[in-house]
């Protein structure tokens, strides 16, 4: 079960953060910026301390510790980097329907990957067609149909599709996790986010980290 510590401050949580991160802790930061934040800081810490070398602290998003653990599990397939996946979305508008009064390129391609990831990350990914659905989501439902079998015919996965196979193979005891995970923010995740940490939570200790106050 995850535990949760409020801070008044995002300095606050820095300074927990390199008092708590280390060996065997995992901590899962919102977004990059914030790593390179406390990396900086950690710097600053250890050259004031006259070290010369330090391993950096274990800070990662949850997309990329997905990343990570899928390439640990050695399966058959890998996870579609995003440039491959925006090719693969190209090919899949090129052999789909034309819809009318509009010419797909990189950014339809971009903004059906958002979507797609954004549907199967919220349990909402449905391909049946329907009687009533509008042109435009019936032609997104063909255009993505292709896009799965693009992506399985290259052994690949997207994102949510690999985290959807990390959490089955977590629920089965398959998955080794730190000792110690932190959690940053991720207030409001979508299911398919929330049903990991939950999952997480019952296997190892879990702190989940929130700032209540000022935000600088």
């Amino acid at each position: 079960m995850a535990h949760f510590r409020t801070f008044a401050s995002a300095a606050a949580l820095q300074d927990f953060l390199l008092q708590e991160a280390g060996p065997g802790t995992l901590t899962v930061v919102p977004h990059q910026r914030l790593a390179h934040q406390v990396w900086q800081r950690q710097r600053q810490a250890c050259l004031a301390a006259g070290k010369s070398a330090w391993e950096p602290l274990p800070l990662l998003t949850l997309g990329a510790w997905w990343r990570e653990l899928y390439r640990r599990l050695w399966l058959p397939h890998i996870s579609a980097p995003h440039l491959q996946r925006l090719a693969l979305w190209l090919k899949a508008l090129q052999a789909g329907p034309a819809l009318e009064g509009a010419q797909p390129d990189l950014a339809w391609a971009q903004a059906l990957d958002e979507a797609y990831e954004t549907l199967v990350r919220h349990g909402l990914h449905d391909l049946s067609p329907r009687f009533d659905d509008p042109p435009v989501v019936a032609w997104r439902r063909q255009v993505t149909r292709i896009y799965e079998e693009l992506l399985q015919a290259e052994g690949l996965r997207s994102p949510a599709q690999a985290a959807l196979e990390l959490l089955a193979t977590l629920e089965q005891g398959r998955l080794p996790l730190p000792e110690k995970i932190l959690v940053v923010g991720l207030e409001t995740p979508a299911p398919l986010e929330a049903a990991w940490l939950d999952a997480v939570g019952r296997r190892t200790q879990v702190l989940r980290l929130m700032v209540r106050g000022n935000p600088a």
